[in-house]
């Protein structure tokens, strides 16, 4: 038999202490005879036989209960074959602890139970169990990268500054890791301890996982609480499509709740830290509920957004990053043959926001080789007769590289250059047409995006008509124009013919008109929906003003598209959420710019401001936010039987294989190292029967002083 608290043996002697307080009360008694006791001695000497048996089984009671309980402190083990015997308290030990820090860890619930707090505490208990012989490797959940050997009072600092982080990497590879680096361990010993809340989503995903564990001794500490109720942000989607100064955005929110929480729950929308949208998500009969939110942006440029629950047990998926940019300014190329064809598209810009938000270069076509497309975010091509080959090269990689194109084609000319950069750009085809009497403007797709916002009717109509009555205007002369099957029909006439088209190519767009901006050619230039109309089709056109929630999963590979307009002499420089600074991986092929982020660099959940130094200046090129990856809310742990039974089809043996439930007791931890190590403990046994000592020494008791 071992003892694992020897020194506690010498409370055995506790076991004579009824016996010395019995001796103590023993005295000489004088005996004196009385004729008239004489009848009742025979009686007397009979009762006080059984009175001295009883006060006998009290004293050997007492002194065993005493004797059993000092016995179960010193915690005496049973040697099996399998632990080793003695010879398992001589080997030296190689022991890795693997920490999940992901940040489902850091749950707590109402009645003060901290989850990672807990699992500190487990994995200290584990390093009670080793001496500075042994070598310990510590492996948190977010970091991969080999552990270096350590002893465990080294062990046990990096335990107590362990904290939740923003990701950890799945069970799977985390397990796979570990076992591999203690096959290569020093000491014959080896074991393996997982400290976890044994989350379902991602534990072990396939059946096709091999899992070396050949002689390693595996036990898997459970620290979750045994319900955790949540309610959790999982994704923000932005509706809409374009951006627009002073307007407002549609969002949508999806949620995710776990156990016995309300089914509806508060939520605010911030833009810029101030409360801009407030609702309710709501859990309809299932787990996933959505909310729609609208919210009214009050300036332009990069605008940092917030989605926010109230405080609950697991509070790091209560909110939701998004980021998202209104233009200050676009700059438009407005290339023209003849100048008065441009008249009305350089009013129409010019009125928009007093002047301020379009910065318009007029070009004539002649100019356009020399130009350098980059410098601006849309170009028009307003009845421009002759393009050159090298001019329709330019303008397709203008526009896959996030350009916007408007082209308003020339009627009576040769359309054989506007054909070629159509088809190069996905496009239809235009064809010389004549129409015999004034076609009114007819049909309108009311669904198409660059419609959004501008009726407040009809919206379930996916063509209506409109007569010229309402302001759609009527076409006198131009070109009949057969859009491809990629093309989205904005406007139409006589039934099926196409008045504006637009499409997408690369990360730009395109939009088609098949004839010139002029009165003789349609009355639509003075119509009130020619104006709005043309700064949509340069929105949904120009990448400057798409949708982009430049966001990231934390713990994720990503990458994030930058302007084109940098170059690989640039200096940049990105800060983080808290203030610190890093230089970022930026690759730059083909004129395409990504700036390129790794989990161990990027770990902090917030919005990332990427900077380009310029002298003194810092001049922002770009916001994105990194978010909790949505699996972090779905709080379902896997059970231990369905847990064992993956791990032993992996290829870990079962008879090496323990689960430990940690939620609330740590001696569940000591019991499973005990038994493994040196064989079967028995002193839960020796309290049992301590207990039952106990019961019987009351009964007893009672009789003996009756």
């Amino acid at each position: 038999m071992i003892f694992l608290n020897p020194a506690i043996l010498f409370g055995l002697l506790a076991a004579g202490v009824p016996i010395l307080i019995h001796l103590l009360n023993l005295r000489q008694r004088r005996r004196a005879a009385f004729s008239s006791l004489m009848l009742l001695k025979q009686i007397q000497t009979s009762a006080l036989k059984r009175f001295k048996i009883r006060e006998w089984l009290l004293l050997a009671i007492r002194s065993l209960a005493l004797f059993f309980l000092a016995a179960a402190f010193s915690k005496p083990v049973f040697p099996s074959l399998q632990a080793g015997g003695g010879f398992a308290t001589q080997t030296k030990t190689s022991a890795l602890i693997l920490l999940d820090v992901s940040p489902s860890m850091a749950y707590r619930d109402a009645f003060g139970s901290d989850q990672f707090r807990q699992a500190k505490a487990a994995a200290l208990r584990i390093l009670d169990y080793f001496s500075e012989n042994d070598e310990i490797f510590v492996l948190r959940s977010n970091n991969l990268q080999e552990p270096l050997a350590l002893t465990p009072s080294e062990a046990k600092k990096i335990i107590a500054q362990a904290s939740v982080e923003s990701f950890g990497y799945p069970l799977q590879t985390c397990l796979e890791k570990s076992l591999e680096w203690l096959r290569n361990a020093t000491h014959l010993r080896r074991e393996l301890y997982v400290v976890s809340d044994f989350q379902r989503a991602g534990v072990l995903s396939g059946d096709s996982l091999k899992l070396n564990a050949e002689s390693i001794n595996v036990y898997l500490i459970d620290v979750s609480p045994k319900r955790r109720d949540n309610v959790g942000i999982t994704d923000i989607e932005i509706l809409t499509k374009v951006f627009e100064p002073e307007k407002p955005i549609r969002t949508r929110v999806l949620g995710l709740r776990s156990g016995e929480t309300a089914r509806e729950t508060e939520l605010s929308l911030l833009l810029d830290k101030k409360v801009a949208a407030q609702g309710a998500l709501r859990f309809e009969g299932q787990n996933v509920g959505e909310t729609a939110l609208i919210a009214s942006p009050t300036r332009a440029g990069f605008i940092w957004g917030e989605v926010q629950l109230p405080k609950d047990n697991f509070e790091l998926d209560n909110v939701r990053h998004f980021v998202f940019r209104v233009p200050e300014k676009l700059r438009v190329c407005l290339a023209h043959s003849d100048e008065r064809e441009a008249l009305y598209v350089k009013l129409a810009l010019q009125s928009f926001f007093e002047g301020k938000f379009f910065e318009l270069t007029l070009a004539p076509e002649s100019t356009l080789d020399s130009r350098n497309f980059a410098r601006f975010d849309a170009l028009i091509l307003c009845g421009a007769k002759t393009l050159s080959s090298a001019t329709i090269q330019k303008t397709v990689d203008f526009v896959e590289q996030g350009g916007g194109l408007i082209v308003f084609a020339p009627v009576g000319s040769s359309l054989a250059a506007h054909n070629e950069l159509l088809k190069r750009l996905g496009c239809g085809e235009l064809k010389p047409m004549s129409l015999s009497a004034p076609s009114p403007i007819e049909v309108a797709e009311v669904q198409h995006p660059i419609f959004e916002g501008m009726f407040a009717s009809n919206r379930a109509s996916r063509a209506p008509l409109f007569s010229n009555e309402e302001g759609i205007g009527a076409v006198f002369k131009t070109n009949d124009y057969l859009k491809s099957p990629t093309e989205s029909r904005v406007l139409g006439y006589q039934g099926n013919k196409t008045f504006l088209a637009t499409s997408r190519f690369g990360n730009g767009g395109v939009a088609v008109f098949p004839t010139v901006p002029t009165q003789e050619a349609t009355n639509f230039v003075l119509q009130p929906l020619f104006a709005p109309l043309l700064f949509r089709a340069i929105f949904i056109s120009s990448a400057a003003t798409q949708s982009k929630n430049e966001s990231f999963i934390a713990g994720e590979q990503g990458s994030l598209a930058l302007p084109a307009s940098l170059s690989s002499k640039d200096e940049l420089l990105v800060e983080k959420p808290s203030g610190k600074t890093l230089v970022p991986t930026v690759q730059i092929r083909a004129g395409e710019s990504r700036l390129f982020f790794s989990p161990e660099l990027y770990d902090e959940i917030g919005a990332y401001r990427l900077y380009k130094i310029a002298g003194d200046e810092r001049l922002l090129l770009a916001i994105f936010a990194a978010n909790l990856s949505p699996k972090e809310s779905d709080l379902e742990k896997i059970s231990p039987d369905e847990l064992k039974a993956r791990l032993v089809k992996a290829g870990i043996d079962d008879t090496r294989l323990r689960f430990v439930d940690a939620s609330e007791k740590l001696d569940e931890v000591s019991d499973a190292i005990s038994s493994s190590r040196y064989g079967l403990g028995i002193w839960k046994h020796l309290l049992a029967l301590v207990a039952i000592l106990l019961v019987v020494e009351s009964v007893l008791g009672r009789k003996t002083e009756a």
